[in-house]
This record gives C-alpha cells, structure tokens and sequence, in this order.
C-alpha cells in the first residue's frame, strides 16, 4: 500500500503535469492569434514566448503596432535577427487580436505561477530523497521533473519490486509475450502505469541530443529498424531498468 507521503507527491507531480499541458495549449494559441494577423513571430524567434516573444506580445497588446518598436524589445542572440523581426511583425493586428491575446497572456502567467507553487510544495515532499533524485538525474535524459515522477510513481521503497523487470511490467514498457503453437503473435506492450510510461517516454525523446553512448546508440539501432515510437519505448524500458 502507498504510504501517506507518497500519495500526495503523486498527487502533486500529477496536478504538476496538468499544469504543463494547460500552459502548452495557450502558448500554442498564442503564435495562431499572430498568425491570423499575418504576424510572423513564430517564424523567427525559436522561442516564441520567450522574455523577448512575451515583452512583444505585451506590447502588441498595449496597442504597438510599429514593427521596428516591437523588433527592438528584442533581447540577447535575437537581436542579430531584428530586420527580419521587423518584417514578420508587420501584420495587421486587429483590436479583436488584442482582446484574444490579453487573456491568453494572463492564464499563461496564472498557470506558471501554479506550477511555481506546485514545484516548491515537491521539492518539500521530496527534500528527504534528495540524494535519491541526484542519481536518478546523473541518467541522460531525465532531469529533475522526470526524477520526481519516479519518485512519485514507483514509491519510495523500490524493494516492493523483486527486479527491474518487475517495475518495467507494471510500468507497461516491456513487449507483450503472446504466442499461440509456438508462434509469437504480438509484441503489443499493454496498459501499465499511464503516468509513469508518460513521463520516461518524455524523457526518452530527449536521449537522442545527450551524449550518452549506450542509450543513444540503442535509439539509433532501434529506430533505423523499427521506427522512432518502438525506439522511444525501448530507450524508456532501458531508463527505468537504469533507474
């Protein structure tokens, strides 16, 4: 049975996920609203709501339209790209774009505050395992929310688990076994532990860019052969295994 500690660290890193989704949709409403007033920003800033993308749409908000003053709020590397800033911003922001806008900003700055709040009551939960989570971030690719979730999802005492293949099972990452006269019929892994197979999946997708020989080198060999979705399930059964 979970103990008490447990069940509200999952409670937390799940709401912490909710979070994270709810502010991807309104970030990702945010450059259609530009795009709908032929305004571009998307298309050069790498990080659309970055500190530069946000004071941007602040002001287009506040009612700037001049593109080269909206370009020049520009900050560090995306300076070197003000003339073409000037140009994608050269659309025709509408009041009703504003008003669409204005809200978008505000649930955005609400939602990351939340998580703000969400992150410090975790790191309070999961102080006492401090030592635990620095291991688990030493694996490529999961850092300190993915070392959390593991936290959360596996519980606190792993011994419940008589191997890692145990955990992998439950987890819903190992391929599925049936077979009928001798003859394998489907390798479908089944259901598992949702959140817990989502999160080492996040994680998976960022193994290729690390420099980590072994787990790299098996998303490549698996990818070439079977594809990137077999590949990221294979890379995130060998994480937790890892882990």
């Amino acid at each position: 049975m979970p103990t008490r500690g447990t069940r509200e660290l999952r409670d937390l890193t799940r709401y912490r996920v909710s979070l994270t989704e709810e502010c991807h949709r309104m970030a990702n409403r945010m450059p259609k609203v530009l795009e709908d007033a032929n305004s571009k920003l998307a298309s050069v800033a790498t990080v659309a709501l970055g500190a530069s993308g946000r004071a941007m749409i602040q002001a287009i908000i506040a009612g700037e339209q001049n593109p080269g003053l909206l370009a020049d709020r520009a900050t560090g590397l995306l300076r070197n790209k003000i003339s073409e800033l000037q140009s994608a911003l050269a659309g025709r922001i509408s009041t009703h774009h504003r008003f669409m806008l204005a809200p978008l900003m505000d649930d955005l700055r609400h939602a990351e505050a939340k998580m703000e709040r969400v992150e410090e009551e975790i790191q309070r939960h999961t102080f006492p395992f401090g030592d635990d989570v620095a291991r688990r971030c030493t694996i490529a690719g999961i850092d300190r929310v993915t070392a959390w979730g593991l936290l959360a999802e596996l519980g606190q005492n792993i011994d419940q688990f008589p191997s890692a293949g145990h955990a992998a099972s439950w987890a819903g990452l190992c391929p599925g076994n049936f077979q009928s006269a001798g003859k394998r019929l489907s390798g479908k892994t089944r259901k598992g532990s949702a959140f817990l197979r989502r999160c080492l999946a996040n994680a998976a997708w960022a193994v290729p860019t690390k420099k980590s020989r072994y787990l790299s080198a098996l998303f490549r060999r698996i990818a070439a052969r079977r594809g990137h979705k077999r590949a990221i399930l294979a890379v995130a059964h060998a994480m937790l295994v890892i882990a």
